[in-house]
């Protein structure tokens, strides 16, 4: 990654003399000298008013799902899952739905989910986050399906606090098992459009 700030190498410092010698006195200035010009040029780049932020480094994640997700029971949860990765770094999904971060710090998760339901009636579905197996308070997102078989598009947002090693669980459930999170097949000239996805970025640390 070319906008990563480079990492400023640990300085090897020559074995010290058993007395004074100009030669080695020179050659240890010289490594430190290189060491704080490489260090301030860091510090520089990094508060730089034109380009600092574009240089910090932040774990994130986006993923998504090509397949249809379905509901065999009603008011039952189910964990929303993700097979495809579109890009990732520190953050990443294990068993299918399982969100993982290995730093800690807040961060928000952005999901989106494509509803579908073949009722003429309307039909209700919910989306929350489950951290580490629990269910989180209040972070329920009730969605309503209008009937005749309409779609709803759902983005919901989570900001969580999470340590090293933390997964979070993105669950859904439904009154009603015609409901779906459907994925769509590409038409030209349209692409794909996933079941539902996924995107984690790192906010701060905590």
């Amino acid at each position: 990654m070319p906008n990563l700030i480079s990492k400023t190498p640990t300085p090897v410092l020559p074995t010290p003399a058993g007395q004074y010698n100009n030669g080695a006195e020179g050659q240890f200035r010289s490594v430190l000298r290189l060491f704080f010009n490489r260090l301030i040029g860091t510090v520089d780049r990094l508060l730089s008013p034109v380009a600092g932020g574009s240089v910090l480094y932040f774990p994130f994640g986006v993923f998504y799902s090509t397949a249809t997700q379905t509901a065999a029971i009603i008011n039952t949860a189910y964990p929303i899952t993700f097979n495809t990765t579109s890009f990732n770094d520190r953050v990443s999904v294990v068993s299918n739905s399982r969100v993982t971060v290995e730093d800690s710090g807040m961060f928000t998760f952005e999901v989106t989910a494509h509803f579908s339901q073949s009722s003429a009636a309307h039909k209700e579905a919910h989306i929350w986050a489950r951290k580490n197996g629990a269910d989180i308070a209040y972070s329920s997102n009730q969605i309503i399906i209008e009937g005749s078989g309409k779609q709803q598009r759902a983005v919901c947002m989570f900001d969580i606090i999470l340590s090293a090693g933390d997964y979070i669980e993105l669950m859904w459930g439904t009154e009603d098992i015609s409901v779906e999170l459907h994925a769509y097949a590409a038409s030209t000239p349209y692409p794909a459009v996933p079941s539902a996805s996924v995107s984690v970025t790192y906010s701060s640390n905590a």
